[in-house]
C-alpha cells in the first residue's frame, strides 16, 4: 500500500517487522522479497511520487577535490523520489523512447584480495554471489550472461574483437519501467508492505544494553515527526546518504553508528568516466562491422559488447580494472546535420547545459576549451545514447572511435564522506566529500592505454592514439556516472569496515545496509546488478532470522501495525 505521510498518517508510532530506508532498486528488491515471507515491511522514502525541488535540495553538499570532482554531482547523482536512482537511468537507443540501465556483473578478480591494491578483497568469493546474480537476472528482466557467441555473431553485426590481452564481454540492458512501474504497482497492492513517501529519516533510538535499534524518527516536510518501530532496520538510501545517516547518529555513539574505528565514509570511490583515446580504423568498413559494440537485439534482449583487459593480464601487470566502450565520431556536421538537429531537439537540456558547457566539465586546468563544433561532433553519441548502426552507410559518416572507459578506483581512506557544519531544512548536517586520484589509479590508466595501443594495432583493427598524445594534462578530464561506492564498506574486522559479511553494521545487531556503499572494491561494472544481488542475499538472511523467532506483537491486532486513515493507491 502507498502512504503519503502528509495526508495519511495520524498515529505517532507505526510498527513493522522490517523498516527499509530508501525506495531505490535495493529497497524495492528487499521489500518484495521480505514481504513474501509474511513479514510486515515499511519502505520509507524521503521524496514523493514526483520530484520536489525542496526535497532534492537535501542532497546538497560540498566537495573538496583538487582533481576536479564536481559539487553538482552530489545533487545530480541522487533522486529523492519513489524509485530512487532508477528515475535517473538514461540509456537510450536511437529512435526509441524507452529508458534503460546497463547491467554487468562484477568480475571474479574484483572479489579477490590483490596484493597491489590496498584494502582489496571481499569477505566472500565471487562464487558465493553467483546464485543471487542468477536470481537478479529474473528481477531485472534480462537473460543469462553466458550467452553463446553464435547468437550474436550469426547476425550482420560482425565479429568479436579478441586478442591476447583484450577480450569482449557482454553487457545487457533492462528497462527502467520494471522498477518504476511494474514493481511500484506490485508494492502498492501488497497489504504486507507500506510504502511511506514524504518521510525523511532523522534519528534512531537504541537500547543502551543490547545496542538494538528500537525505532527510527521520520519527519514530514512540514516538520511534524513520527516514530517507526521495527525488529530490523535497513539503510538503502544510496552510497552517500547511508554514510551520512550513520554519521548523524553521533549522539548514540561517538563519531556515529558503526564508526568505532573511524571507517564510516572512508574509501569513497566512483567509476570516473574518461576517454582513453581515439581509435582510427585501418579500414572504414569497420564501422559497419562493429555492431556488436553498439546496442543490438538478440531475440527480445538488448545487449552490447564492451572491451575489457583480461584478468590474467591485470594480475600480471598489477593494474586496476576498467572497460572500453566504442563511441563513433562524425566526420562533418554538414553531412549529418538532420540527425544531429533531431538529437539536439530531444536532448537540449542535458546535451547543451551539461555535456557541452565548458564550465561544468571536470577539465584539466591547462587544457584549452574545445570548439563548439568539435564538442558537438564528439559528444553526439555519449555513453547513454546508442543506436549508431541504425544510420545508413556508417562507413561514410564516421571517421574514428573514441574509446571511453569506466575505471576502477582503488580504496583510499583519504577519499571520504564526512559532515560539515552547514545544515539542511531538517537541521541535519550536510555532507562534505574529499576526492582525488591516487598513483595506482593513474598508472593503471596509462598501462591500459599501452595495452590498447599494442593490441588493437597487432590485431589489424586500427591505430589507437592515447588521449595524452593529443591533449596531455593532469588532472585528467572525467565525468562521474554517479556510482557512489565504498563508504560503509564490508569487512569482517570492524577496524577495516563498517558492516560484516552479512551487511550488518558492526556493533548494532539489527541494523543492516544495502547498496553500493558496502562494496569493498568496485571493479568497473555499473553497480546496479550487484546491488540487486546483494539485496536478495540480505533478504534471505532477514527472512531466516525473523522467521526463526516468535513474531513480536507490538499491538493487540496485527492489522493495527498500519495507520488507520485512508490510503492512496
Amino acid at each position: 500500500m502507498l502512504i503519503d505521510i502528509v495526508k495519511d498518517v495520524r498515529d505517532d508510532l507505526l510498527r513493522f517487522d522490517v523498516c527499509i530506508v530508501g525506495s531505490g532498486p535495493a529497497g524495492i528488491t528487499l521489500a518484495r522479497e521480505i514481504s513474501r515471507a509474511e513479514l510486515r515491511v515499511c519502505l520509507v522514502e524521503s521524496g514523493a511520487q514526483k520530484s520536489q525541488p525542496e526535497i532534492q535540495e537535501l542532497n546538497a553538499g560540498v566537495v573538496n577535490s583538487a582533481h576536479g570532482y564536481r559539487e553538482e554531482t552530489l545533487r545530480e547523482g541522487r533522486c529523492r523520489r519513489f524509485g530512487g536512482t532508477a528515475n535517473l537511468w538514461n540509456h537510450q537507443i536511437r529512435g526509441e523512447p524507452a529508458r534503460y540501465i546497463r547491467y554487468v556483473p562484477l568480475d571474479e578478480i574484483d572479489f579477490e584480495s590483490r596484493d597491489w591494491v590496498p584494502e582489496s578483497g571481499w569477505p566472500f568469493t565471487h562464487q558465493a554471489i553467483v546464485p543471487f546474480y542468477e536470481r537478479a537476472q529474473r528481477i531485472c528482466g534480462i537473460n543469462s550472461f553466458d550467452c553463446p557467441e553464435i547468437l550474436e555473431t550469426g547476425t550482420k553485426n560482425g565479429r568479436l574483437w579478441q586478442t591476447e590481452k583484450i577480450e569482449s564481454v557482454l553487457s545487457q540492458f533492462g528497462l527502467a519501467k520494471i522498477f518504476l512501474e511494474h514493481y511500484r504497482r506490485e508494492l502498492v497492492l501488497d497489504q504486507r508492505v507500506a510504502v511511506i513517501v514524504g518521510a525523511t529519516l532523522l534519528h534512531f533510538k537504541i537500547d543502551p544494553l543490547s545496542r538494538v535499534i528500537t525505532s527510527g524518527q521520520v519527519s514530514r516536510p512540514d516538520g511534524r515527526k513520527f516514530w517507526i518501530r521495527a525488529r530490523a532496520f535497513v539503510l538503502a538510501a544510496g552510497g552517500l546518504e547511508n554514510a551520512r545517516i550513520l554519521l548523524l547518529q553521533d549522539d548514540l555513539q561517538s563519531g556515529g553508528l558503526g564508526n568505532q574505528h573511524d571507517m564510516v565514509g572512508r574509501c569513497f570511490m566512483d567509476h570516473p568516466q574518461i576517454t582513453l583515446g581515439t581509435l582510427i580504423p585501418f579500414s572504414s568498413s569497420l564501422f559497419g562491422r562493429a555492431g556488436l559494440y553498439d546496442q543490438h537485439h538478440v531475440g527480445e534482449q538488448t545487449m552490447m559488447r564492451i572491451l575489457h583487459i583480461r584478468p590474467e593480464v591485470m594480475r600480471r601487470e598489477k593494474m586496476l580494472n576498467l572497460c572500453g566502450v566504442l563511441v563513433p565520431h562524425f566526420k562533418t556536421l554538414r553531412d549529418n546535420s538532420p540527425a544531429i538537429l533531431r538529437q539536439l531537439i530531444v536532448r537540449v537540456p542535458r546535451l547543451i547545459c551539461r555535456r557541452l558547457s565548458w564550465q561544468h566539465r571536470s577539465t584539466p586546468l591547462d587544457a584549452p576549451p574545445r570548439p563548439f563544433r568539435q564538442r558537438l561532433l564528439e559528444d553526439y553519441y555519449a555513453a547513454g545514447q546508442c543506436g549508431w548502426l541504425k544510420l545508413t552507410q556508417p562507413e561514410r559518416r564516421f571517421d574514428k572511435f573514441s574509446i571511453r572507459s569506466l575505471v576502477e578506483q582503488s580504496p583510499d581512506r583519504s577519499n571520504r564522506v564526512m559532515l560539515q557544519d552547514e545544515t539542511d531544512a531538517f537541521d541535519q548536517r550536510k555532507i562534505k566529500v574529499l576526492w582525488r586520484w591516487n598513483d595506482l589509479d593513474r598508472s593503471s590508466i596509462r598501462q591500459a592505454q599501452q595495452i590498447f595501443h599494442q593490441e588493437l594495432s597487432s590485431a589489424g583493427i586500427g591505430t589507437f592514439v592515447p588521449l595524452e598524445e593529443t591533449v596531455g594534462a593532469q588532472p585528467r578530464r572525467f565525468d562521474s556516472p554517479h556510482h557512489f561506492l565504498g563508504t560503509t564498506r564490508m569487512h569482517d574486522n570492524p577496524r577495516n569496515g563498517v558492516v560484516d559479511s552479512d551487511c550488518r553494521v558492526h556493533g548494532v545487531p539489527n541494523l543492516f545496509i544495502a547498496g553500493s556503499s558496502v562494496f569493498p572494491t568496485g571493479g568497473y561494472a555499473n553497480p546496479t546488478f550487484t546491488i540487486i544481488a546483494l539485496a536478495l542475499r540480505l533478504a534471505t538472511l532477514l527472512q531466516s532470522e525473523l522467521q526463526s523467532k516468535p513474531l513480536v506483537k507490538l499491538r493487540s491486532e496485527a492489522d493495527q501495525c498500519y495507520p488507520q486513515s485512508g490510503l492512496a493507491e
